[in-house]
């Protein structure tokens, strides 16, 4: 059986059980995407002697199945390969699927994602790890060449591209410094809370940028709130359909059924942002179902509902940031 015709043969509800065994994680929505994505797509072509091979593996902690050569090809290339299992396997097809789903979107939950990731790291390997110019982000490449300063002998030290420092494999420490650094571990802790915090404000700091770029209908307490929480959280969701109302139904579904939104004591701590499609209006009826769906998980109406169009594609995507 080859991978597409697995996929076809089953919906998502009938793997959900499958699914939640190999991933404790939640927010089973994204699988549900990814599925609907791949059910979606043509086989691209054929390669000869090419299979996707499941094996099982015994190890110290137990045992699990390996899948090889499916994730990391494009979404279209291998949905025509066989799935070739070793003799040993004692998985149904159900446990299969759910398996072979959860390896195909090891790097990401769509297409674009996983070529996001790979261009990220194809960037990283080449240039080294860029960071958004803000006064946080300033702060954090400052206070990491001091922290690198300290330990690393100054023959040793390497910096990328965009000035970052570059930990070399070896390096001599010398018996004072290392002295220094067993003495002085909080201040290490102090230095690792201190990063951690610049870069979840140079992150928010963007996020702003970004949603005030795209959805100018925000307002000032939309921006304190994002910049200001200690715990913001996102969930995207995406639809793809041949009209704005059954995307709409579907992302509804994914919210009340396979996300792990969590209860909100204020309003205000829900920003829901919705893209559509070029010439695509949202109507009224639609957006109660979204509304009525995130209320059902929340247990409150999002203070703010923001609607743009974009020339991208034909999805519709709805992104919810919150505080919990």
């Amino acid at each position: 059986m080859t991978f597409k015709q697995l996929i076809d043969k089953y919906r998502f509800e009938d793997i959900v059980t499958e699914l939640l065994e190999i991933w404790d994680k939640g927010n089973l929505y994204r699988f549900r995407q990814a599925m609907d994505i791949l059910r979606r797509l043509s086989p691209a072509g054929e390669e000869d002697g090419e299979v996707i091979t499941v094996s099982r593996v015994e190890s110290e902690t137990g045992t699990y199945y390996r899948v090889s050569n499916l994730s990391g090809w494009y979404w279209d290339n291998n949905l025509n390969w066989d799935i070739v299992l070793s003799p040993d396997c004692e998985l149904s097809e159900k446990q299969l699927l759910a398996l072979c789903l959860w390896e195909r979107t090891f790097y990401g939950f769509s297409p674009q994602q996983e070529k996001d990731t790979f261009d990220e790291w194809n960037k990283e390997s080449e240039c080294g790890v860029s960071m958004p110019d803000n006064e946080f982000s300033r702060q954090l490449r400052q206070l990491k060449r001091r922290h690198y300063k300290k330990y690393v002998k100054r023959r040793f030290r390497i910096y990328d591209k965009f000035g970052m420092p570059v930990w070399p494999d070896e390096y001599e420490v010398s018996e004072k410094q290392r002295r220094r650094s067993f003495r002085k571990l909080k201040a290490e802790r102090r230095y690792e809370e201190r990063c951690e915090y610049l870069e979840s404000m140079s992150e928010r700091l963007e996020l702003i940028k970004d949603v005030c770029t795209k959805y100018p209908t925000l307002n000032e307490d939309d921006v304190k709130f994002i910049l200001n929480e200690k715990d913001v959280k996102l969930l995207g969701f995406s639809g793809m359909s041949s009209s704005v109302e059954e995307a709409s139904d579907y992302i509804s579904i994914s919210i009340r059924e396979y996300s792990d939104l969590p209860e909100i004591n204020d309003a205000s701590h829900c920003i829901v942002l919705v893209r559509l499609p070029e010439g695509c209006e949202l109507k009224p009826e639609s957006k109660v179902k979204l509304m009525s769906a995130i209320e059902s998980k929340a247990g409150v109406v999002p203070s703010q509902f923001h609607v743009r169009d974009s020339k991208d594609d034909g999805e519709i995507t709805l992104t919810i940031i919150y505080c919990d």
